[in-house]
């Protein structure tokens, strides 16, 4: 086990604060299993989509925990931001309004 992790590279390359680690990952845990699976989806979909902005010019062998975490961040980050964008438009709001019906059905599958 490596467990000697460089999180300000994870901020350099996610622009996210190390401070809002924590509240991520709450909001990750408290999300419906359904939504859990969507942000993994998302990570491989950024890792994908972004790949020689971010997976070539941050890439270190010996950095693939952070590499993956900070992807991990992203996701939730992108999820974060899809239900707030959702919320406050007039168009369409069916993935959002997915994930509540999960919250309160508790996310069972």
């Amino acid at each position: 086990m490596k467990l000697n992790y460089n999180f300000s590279f994870i901020e350099q390359i996610t622009h996210i604060d190390s401070k809002l680690f924590k509240e991520k990952l709450s909001y990750f845990c408290n999300l419906p299993i359904q939504a859990q699976v969507e942000v993994l989806y998302q990570m491989k979909i950024i890792e994908e989509e972004d790949e020689y902005a971010f997976f070539q010019q941050n890439y270190d062998k010996n950095k693939v925990g952070e590499y993956r975490f900070g992807l991990f961040l992203l996701s939730i980050d992108k999820i974060i931001n899809f239900e707030q964008m959702a919320t406050k438009s007039k168009y369409s709001k069916t993935k959002v309004e997915k994930i509540d019906d999960l919250r309160k059905q508790g996310g069972n599958l």
